[in-house]
């Protein structure tokens, strides 16, 4: 294992402590899926905020990260599934999701179009996703993103439109709304 993925994996084991069982009620609402269902957690790391998805709505939560250790971590969590792979080629067959998450991930994937393209493949039609994200037009997330440029993980920010329309190209109808601060929620539907 190279030292960046070592390092990479102590920095998302140390931030995944910030999620909370409220996160995951939060997140398990806003899906309103039933139990039983699916849902992909793409760059879930550890797997925290999946096991709190996971408990809140009884989902069944896979885990998709390119880090090997935090797969492994994800793997142990109660009622989370953990696989390795890239978000630009998702090793699932179609239509195999309910829903799709990107919490605080979408700015690290490196091939985001293709990313949106694999998400819209591996939801069922009428699958939803949700993204939570900074708006990089705000000086505290651009300070953000610039940090994580200089401690060597890979960044690419959007606005809210702009992360709207390249689901929209993809087949996910959405829109994105602010919340508190400069973070926004993107939900999207696919057709």
């Amino acid at each position: 294992m190279s030292t960046h993925a070592s390092k990479s994996s102590a920095r998302f084991a140390h931030a995944s402590e910030r999620w909370t069982a409220g996160d995951g009620a939060l997140i398990a609402a806003e899906l309103g899926l039933p139990p039983g269902s699916s849902v992909l957690d793409v760059g879930g790391g550890t797997g925290v905020l999946a096991e709190y998805v996971a408990a809140a709505s009884g989902c069944l939560v896979t885990v998709l990260d390119r880090d090997p250790l935090a797969v492994e971590r994800a793997s142990s969590r109660s009622g989370v599934t953990a696989a390795l792979g890239d978000a630009a080629a998702m090793p699932f067959p179609d239509a195999s999701f309910d829903a799709a998450l990107f919490i605080d991930a979408f700015h690290h994937v490196v091939d985001q179009r293709s990313a949106v393209r694999e998400t819209a493949r591996v939801l069922r039609p009428g699958g939803l996703v949700l993204v939570a994200e900074r708006d990089p037009a705000y000086f505290a997330a651009k300070l953000t993103y610039i940090y994580e440029r200089m401690i060597g993980e890979s960044v690419s920010a959007h606005t809210p439109e702009a992360l709207a329309e390249m689901f929209r190209h993809a087949g996910i109808e959405g829109e994105s709304r602010m919340g508190t601060g400069d973070s926004y929620r993107f939900v999207g539907i696919r057709k």
